[in-house]
């Protein structure tokens, strides 16, 4: 399980990188979390764009040093970068 404390760094590492371009999803995430403001649902919803960030990621090439790809590793989103 990730803390929420992890889940801000390794978003906030993410999004140093590159901002999330889908930013339509990302406001969906924003509105769930408005409506059950909990930190469990506030970290969902870094989760949530955590694997967004990956999901684009994959599609436009973005650069993956080592710490990007151990924060894929720790979300189980490996098949993101192995492409």
């Amino acid at each position: 399980m990730t803390t929420h404390a992890k889940a801000v760094r390794d978003y906030q590492y993410l999004h140093n990188v590159q901002e999330v371009d889908d930013i339509v999803t990302a406001m969906d995430e924003v509105e769930f979390l408005m409506m059950d403001p909990t930190k469990k649902r506030a970290t969902d919803m870094l989760e949530g764009l955590i694997s967004i960030w990956f999901s684009e990621a994959s599609r436009d090439g973005r650069s993956m040093d080592t710490k990007v790809r151990s924060i894929a590793r720790h979300y189980g989103l490996e098949n993101y970068i192995n492409k």
